[in-house]
Formats: C-alpha cells, structure tokens, sequence
C-alpha cells in the first residue's frame, strides 16, 4: 500500500455477529405481608427510610440549626454554670442562655418525633431535656404520647425516652409539692407529668412484653420501672444505671449532661428515692401481672440466658420485691427458682439445674446474685444449702461464681458462716493467688457484723497470705494490699513447675524494697510500691479493729510513709484514724511513730493529706511536738510543693514568739472557736508559716469589714461658718483630693458688723486672709 494511504489509528474490526441468550429472570422480592397486590414491587431502600425515620426526615436547614445549638449547649454544660454568657459585663449569665434555649425550644415545637429518630439531632434533644423546665418537659411527653411503640423501640429515640423517663422523677416530685394541675387552652388541655406516666404505661401495656427482648426497648422498660418504684436499688453510678456499658462509654464522650441554667455545685447527692403518687405502684403491679399472664415459667426463665433481657428482669425482681410481693406463689421470684417458696422442708430438696447454671454463667450470674439479696429466709437457706454448701471451695475460685458467693456471705447466719470458715480453711491461699480477693473480704466484713469468728477470720488472714510466725504480723497490710504471700505455699496446694517459679518471683520478700529519702526535694517522692487492687476490694479495707491494731503500730515509719503515699493504700490509714473501734491509745501511739518523719509524708500529694489527718486527731501537746520536730525542716516544707500547705496550718513563727497564744489557739481551734491572734491575723484567716512569698487567702467581706474610725474633729472657722450659711452642705478642705467628708461641728454663726456692710464675696476674701496656717494639709 502506498504511504500517503496509510492513516494513523487503530485498526477497525468488523462488527462480530452477537449470539443469541436466554432472556434474564425477574428479580425475586421477599413480599411482606400487606394489602397491596402481589406485583408491586417495593423499593428496599425506601423501606428501610421509613424504619429508620417512621415520622419523616427533617430539614437540612433545621438540622444544621440544631448542630450549632449542640455545639452551644456542649460549651455551657462544660462550664461553670456561673461564668456564663456576659461574665464581666454586669448582667445575669443565665438571662443570654434562656434567650437562646427559648428560641432552640420555638424552633423544635411540631417537629418532637423527627428530631428524636435523627441520628445527629437525638443527641441535642437529650442535651435539652437536662434544662428543660417542668412545663418543657410536660410538654414534650405530651408530644410524644401516641408513638411511644414506635420511639422506644427506635435505636436513637430509645434514648431520648430514657432520659425523658430519668428526668420525669424530679418533675412528679415537685408536681406533688406545689399540687400542679392541668393546665387547659384552646389547643387542648396539657396533663401533668403525674397524669402523663399511668397514660404511658398504658399505652404500652398491649405491646409489654414484645419490649422485653427488644435490642433498643429494654434498657427504656428499665428506665420506667425504676421511675415507677424509685426506691429499686442501683448499682454503680444512678446515672448509667439503665445503661449497658457501650452506651454509657458513648455517653461519655458527649461530655457533662446537665442543666445550663442551675449550678450543681455545692449540692449533696440525693440518696433518698423520690415520692410518687399510689398510682405509679399500681401501674407496676399491672405491668407485672400481665407480664406473667401472657408468659409462662419457661418463658420468664429463658431472659435470664438473654444479654438484653436479664439486666430487665433482675429490675422486675428487684421491683417485685420493694412490692412486697415477692413471697406470693406464682410471682416472677418463685418462677425463676422454680418452686422454692413450695418446699416444705420435710422431703428432700429440689435440686435445680438451671439455678446451677446461673452461678457459673458470666450474664445470669449477676441474675443470681440478686436472687440471693431479695429471697426470703426460708428461700435463702434452700438455696445456699443446695448450690452453695458443700461447693465453697471450688466457687470460691471460679472467676464468675466467687460474686455470687461473696454476695451470698452478706446474708449468712452465725453457724451458716462457721461452717464457711471450716469449708474454706486450707485453700484461702489460693483464692489469693487467683485474685479472688472480694470473698475473704465479704466474710470478714460479715464477721464484723454479727461480732463472732474474729477468731477464725484472723485466722483466715494469716493462712491466705502464708503467715506463720508472729514477727511477720506487721507485714499483713502490705501483702493484702499487693496480694502476694510472704512465702511460698507448699504444703496442701498442688503447684507446677512454672506456677511455683512464677509464685517465686512474686514473693513479697523478693520483691518489694523500701527506703526513706534523707531530705526533701521539689517535686521528688519517696519510693512507693504500687498496690495491686484498690481498697474498696482489698481484705485490708476491712481487717477487724485488733488486726489493724497489731499491724499497723508495730510498722516501721518508712513503711508507713510508703503506705501514705500511695492513693490505694492511704485509705487504710484513714481508716484506722476514723475507726471507732481502734483503741485512742493505738492511734496516738501510730501518730506518735511518724514524729521525726512529718516533712517526708508531707511532701506528697496523698502523703500530705494523711498528715492532715493526723493533725486533726492530735491534741494540742501532741501538736506541739509535731510542730517542734519540724522546726529544722521549715525552709523546706515552705520550698515544697505540698508541704508548705501543711506548714501553713501550723503557724511555726507564733510558735517560736508565743507559745503559749499557740497553744490557745490550737485548743479553740479544736473546739471550733475562733479567736483574733497577738501576731494581727484576722479572724477568719488562717496563721501562716514563715514562708513570705505566699499570701493569705481573701477573707470574706463580713470578716474583713471594720467600723470606720472618725477623723480628729477641728474647730470650725469663719470660712466654714460662711460657706455653711451660703451653701447648706458641709465643708471640703482645699488641697485634699481624695479625703473622706469632714465632720462639721454645729457652731454659732458670726453676726454681721450693722455699721460697715459688705457682700459675702468680701467677707471670704477677709476670712482667707486673717486665718491661721494649723488647719492645712502640709505639701509633700
């Protein structure tokens, strides 16, 4: 072919003839069942828009409205509520705020359900209801009645309800104080909160028991119970109550949740359950019966095995029993136990096997240990007599059962609890080892209840940290605090190879050191061996009062001091200062040991309030002495960083000068009087130290205020007498320019001479000439 013909490109093939194919099939849809006809074919997506948002999607514009309303309600709820809005400028900080939740709460009217079910905006509603009023809240339950169905058992809504039913208790508490009443308009008539929860109740009562297993309805069933019966215990912290632990690490990083207009500053936790009306009991009594009519025993037990149904019935049962119907044949109690309350106690127990399960079981467990705190005596004794007795020794070890049988030690009679005592001896060393430390603690703490078996449970305490001769006593603490032996079990203990290698280099002696630093330094802290397990799980916690006694005095200081520093084991020293039941003379003999050593237990951050401690149960001979040992030490408490707050309560430079006024003023100090020390100090402020660089705190206005002392009164001259008669007003001094008002003395006024007239310009003039000099302020 020719050049010039040649073009650039790819080659064009012919066209291939296509081949012929079977026409595809219909795609096959899973029909759900409804009116509509067999052929038309529903969009998936749009079926799972409307699950997810059943009352319509909300505006782009008004969402991103609600996020800038988040992101101001955040900032508030982080900070103090007092700061607020126009700090500086004069005005109330919470006047701003309620301006701007105000409109937040125009602008959410009508659109309740679509910002409860949004995944973004569920959030912001939650964050409201903290600050809403009583109106506010009313208002929003009432918004909601007719879709509770639909909202509880919506994954974000849930939550909003939940919240709505935690916050509902303080409403209906303060509804029955000031005797609230409906309030009626043109729109209709809006119900109390006290009229509004039996309404929930229901309206839920057809559908009650398809929220039993439900993944998002349980938890919120959970929540109206305990609104319902608020006298049902609740374990851990009251907020996160009806929370699972996902939830609540969720919550927690949407920062503090509470109201922007209150300060919760300074007030005291409500332990008390909040009143509700009679109606509230009924309304549970309903829901529990009607649970038990439409399910059978089978059914009830099988929540026990479910995540999300055994955390609800552990609160049915704890509601049943604040009833005061948990005795009654038939309740949800007899039905779990399956016919315990029946037993007579003439035929041969009833051994069942799911109860069995339950204690081994890491969800039913916590099921069973609520068993055990709500059964009746009758029903108690059965059950630690047919799953508990004879099986300590195992139980005692096993990682979930060791709850249940601590839990079990708090109900147990004097010869239930000998006979745990004798069941347990030989293996408490390796209940220990395994860190099953809560079930030594439990009886010991059961044994200081009913005062009998101190015996054995020192005893018990000896044995599990392999304790055999007296002059090892002392060290009890120390291995109880960081659950390693002081020697290694031999004897009666099967051990391998590497358990006891293991166990070795664990050993108390080999692995723990202490030493007392010579001097202070800033910033630098004593050795201090770590504690395993904190006080409120350790055996130490709760030593009877002659364990306490006999280990603690007969440390040494350096050992005391590295107890004191630790914030796990500072407790035990605090409880053995506070313990009634520790003799004077053993605490005054402990205090006495750390003379000599105040200036290094101080210079801690814990260190420094244990010595606080012990300041405030010395007498005033015994601070004496603790004040003069520090006298070499002062510069250098006043140098650290948390001794010299220590130093500052002590006043060492009255000491030096007056002893005597020291002595007075620690004893009215002791008894709560305050008196105005020698050295100027006012009242209401406390002696310093002798460090110079820090300041006393400000006093309060009614401490510092003085009576105002009154100038020296002069003698008024012509000059006051005429500008007295002219003006009316009291006379200034020339030349002073910020200087308090003069007292002026009421004085005859000099008559006129009638023979030589003159204007009161002249007579000024003549005055100012033939004044002395005394009266005038003398120039600097």
């Amino acid at each position: 072919m020719p050049r010039e013909n040649r073009k650039r490109g790819k080659k064009h093939k012919k066209p291939a003839e296509e081949e012929w194919q079977p026409p595809k099939p219909a795609p096959v849809h899973e029909f759900l069942p409804s009116a509509e006809p067999s052929w038309v074919i529903q969009d998936p997506d749009q079926l799972q828009l409307e699950q997810d948002s059943p009352f319509g999607v909300i505006d782009a514009d008004v969402k991103a409205y609600f996020r800038t309303v988040d992101v101001q309600l955040r900032e508030w709820q982080s900070e103090d509520v007092d700061k607020g809005l126009d700090e500086g400028e004069g005005e109330d900080p919470s006047e701003g705020r309620r301006l701007f939740f105000t409109a937040a709460m125009e602008e959410m009217s009508g659109k309740e359900t679509q910002l409860a079910t949004d995944p973004e905006c569920s959030i912001v509603l939650e964050r409201m209801i903290y600050s809403m009023d009583d109106f506010a809240r009313r208002v929003l339950a009432d918004r909601f009645s007719g879709s509770f169905d639909k909202l509880i058992k919506h994954r974000f809504a849930s939550h909003v309800c939940q919240t709505l039913f935690a916050q509902a208790g303080h409403t209906v508490a303060r509804e029955l104080r000031s005797g609230s009443k409906p309030v009626k308009s043109d729109d209709g008539e809006l119900r109390t909160m006290s009229r509004l929860i039996p309404d929930i109740c229901e309206e839920l009562l057809d559908d009650f028991t398809s929220f039993l297993h439900d993944h998002y309805a349980s938890h919120v069933i959970r929540a109206l119970f305990i609104l319902l019966v608020p006298s049902i215990p609740q374990e851990g912290t009251a907020k996160d109550a009806t929370r699972s632990k996902r939830s609540a690490k969720w919550k927690s990083r949407q920062g503090p949740l509470k109201s922007v207009f209150t300060s919760e500053k300074g007030k005291e936790k409500v332990t008390e359950a909040l009143p509700v009306p009679e109606e509230f009991s009924t309304w549970a009594r309903t829901l529990l019966d009607t649970l038990k009519k439409r399910w059978n025993e089978n059914e009830i037990r099988a929540m026990a095995t479910d995540v999300r149904a055994c955390p609800l019935l552990k609160v049915l049962l704890e509601a049943e029993a604040e009833l005061g119907i948990t005795d009654a044949t038939g309740s949800l109690f007899d039905s779990v136990t399956e016919g315990s309350l029946s037993y007579d106690g003439e035929s041969e127990p009833p051994f069942s096997h799911f109860l069995a399960t339950l204690l081994r079981d890491t969800t039913s467990s916590h099921l069973m240990e609520t068993l055990l705190n709500i059964a009746p005596p009758a029903a108690f004794n059965l059950m630690w007599s047919t799953y508990i007795r004879g099986q300590l020794s195992r139980l005692a070890d096993h990682p979930v059962a060791n709850f249940v049988v601590a839990k079990g030690f708090e109900k147990l009679d004097e010869s239930q609890l000998k006979n745990a005592f004798e069941e347990l001896q030989g293996g408490w060393s390796r209940i220990v080892a395994g860190s099953r430390i809560g079930v030594l603690k439990a009886l010991i703490l059961r044994s200081g209840a009913l005062r009998c078996c101190e015996d054995e449970a020192n005893t018990a305490v000896l044995s599990a940290f392999g304790i055999q001769e007296e002059s090892d006593g002392p060290r009890i603490i120390q291995c109880a605090l960081r659950q390693l032996s002081l020697s290694v079990p031999t004897s009666g203990i099967y051990i391998s190879a590497h358990t006891l290698i293991f166990t070795y280099f664990r050993n108390y002696k080999t692995s723990i050191s202490l030493s007392l630093p010579t001097e202070i330094k800033p910033q630098t802290h004593a050795p201090n061996p770590k504690s395993k397990v904190p006080s409120s799980s350790s055996p130490s916690s709760a030593f009877p009062s002659h364990q306490i006694n006999s280990t603690s005095t007969a440390m040494s200081p350096e050992e005391i001091i590295s107890l004191a520093h630790s914030p796990i084991s500072s407790r035990v020293l605090d409880a053995l200062l506070d313990s009634e039941t520790v003799p004077l003379k053993s605490k005054r003999k402990f205090v006495v040991s750390l003379i000599g050593h105040f200036h290094v237990l101080v210079d801690d951050r814990i260190g420094s309030r244990v010595g606080d401690r012990c300041w405030a149960f010395a007498d005033t001979y015994l601070k004496e002495k603790i004040a003069r040992s520090l006298f070499p030490h002062e510069a250098a408490l006043s140098a650290s960083f948390y001794g010299k707050f220590f130093a500052r309560g002590l006043s060492l430079y009255l000491l030096k000068r007056k002893p005597d006024e020291w002595k007075e003023m620690q004893k009215n100090r002791s008894q709560g009087i305050r008196t105005n020390s020698a050295a100027g100090s006012n009242s209401a402020v406390p002696l310093y130290g002798s460090n110079a660089t820090s300041a006393p705190p400000a006093a309060s206005p009614a401490a510092v205020a003085k009576p105002e002392k009154k100038r020296k009164e002069r003698p008024e001259d012509e000059i006051d007498a005429v500008f007295k008669r002219s003006s009316g007003k009291k006379a200034k001094r020339s030349g002073a320019l910020d200087a308090p008002p003069l007292v002026v003395q009421e004085v005859p006024v000099v008559a006129r001479q009638p023979k030589k007239p003159a204007s009161d310009l002249d007579a000024i003039f003549k005055a100012i000439r033939s004044a002395p000099n005394e009266g005038k302020k003398k120039k600097t």
